[in-house]
């Protein structure tokens, strides 16, 4: 092993860099709203999103799915990055949709804007020739945006229209329905099974819905008017060790049928808040959010990557961080022989 207390390239070569390894949240599963049907031998079997047309004998239920696309499938005359069922839940993921329409969970992260995460955005604008390399067209939270100019190839910031957007209006999306920025609102939890015999792994749940989107919201207005009791200003108080409930049903609208996700919290929110309080009131964040220090809490270097950043970035700066052999791209052409 090199010493690298004694080579200055060495170290330079162990430490630089470590500012851009950028901290992802350790999720081992995502939480996907699925098509299920029997096969010719009577067993439920997992079909596919729940996107697109019902056909007969198809029932919608939540799906266990793997972190990362591990495979492909067919979309038009592509072949797109897709999950796949998770290994470990293969029991869940075949069983009755009937016993697989509400999911128990509880909150892990301590801040509400940790668990519960939410945007305005396109991801791609109709028109091709506006569209960047990769990532989002426009994203933003109703207040600011960072969108793709076509004209000089970069993101700019710009006020963000909310309602008044044109690719808000309904009409403005694919084939002239629906809204090209749609909300994207991700929740982050932990499996809590009752018989505790599946792996309790962290997952997220990813949703375009407003419906959701509004049932998310009444979640964490439940938790701040019950905090709110003990002192708390909205959005402080700390929401790890929540426990809640996913459960999926059916919303009818004129002709057609979509799924929409309630949430609630399963069990007295304020016996809860009561215990959180206990916990976690004697501690700096705590008294901080009551008004009793008025001292920053402390957080963690370049947590989060900068504005703008596309995932390509934030691999390669991951990557130039932890390989002392990675060059940039530009560096790498320049080298290869003409």
């Amino acid at each position: 092993m090199e010493d690298i207390t004694r080579s200055p390239e060495a170290l330079s070569r162990a430490m630089r860099g470590i500012g851009q390894v950028y901290a992802r949240q350790p999720i081992g599963a995502v939480l996907q709203i699925g098509w299920r049907q029997k096969d010719e031998g009577g067993r439920w079997k997992y079909v596919g999103a729940f996107g697109g047309s019902e056909k007969k004998g198809m029932r919608r239920c939540f799906n266990i799915m793997t972190a990362v696309p591990n495979t492909k499938i067919k979309r038009g005359t592509m072949d797109v990055p897709a999950r796949s069922l998770h290994p470990d839940f293969a029991r869940f993921n075949s069983a009755d949709p009937e016993k697989c329409m509400s999911i128990r969970a509880v909150l892990v992260n301590k801040d509400a804007k940790d668990a519960y995460r939410k945007s305005l955005g396109a991801f791609k604008c109709l028109s091709r020739d506006k569209n960047p390399p990769s990532g989002w067209f426009c994203k933003g939270d109703a207040q600011k945006a960072v969108r793709w100019d076509a004209a000089s190839q970069s993101f700019r910031e710009i006020v963000c229209p909310a309602e008044a957007c044109e690719f808000r209006q309904e009409g403005s999306g694919p084939k002239n329905q629906g809204t090209l920025c749609k909300c994207n609102l991700s929740l982050l939890a932990q499996f809590r099974w009752a018989s505790g015999d599946l792996p309790q792994l962290m997952f997220q749940w990813d949703s375009k819905s407003w419906n959701n989107a509004g049932n998310l919201e009444g979640l964490f207005a439940q938790v701040d008017e019950a905090a709110g009791v003990l002192g708390y200003p909205n959005g402080t108080f700390p929401v790890m060790g929540l426990p809640i409930t996913l459960t999926l049903s059916q919303k009818v609208k004129e002709s057609s049928q979509f799924p929409i996700v309630s949430l609630s919290v399963d069990g007295d929110v304020f016996s809860w808040a009561k215990i959180a309080h206990r916990i976690f009131g004697s501690t700096a964040g705590g008294r901080q959010a009551l008004g009793m220090s008025q001292a920053p809490a402390p957080r963690a270097l370049q947590l989060e990557p900068p504005e703008g950043f596309t995932p390509d970035e934030m691999d390669a700066a991951t990557e130039a961080a932890l390989n002392p052999d990675y060059r940039p791209a530009n560096v790498r052409e320049a080298a290869e022989p003409q």
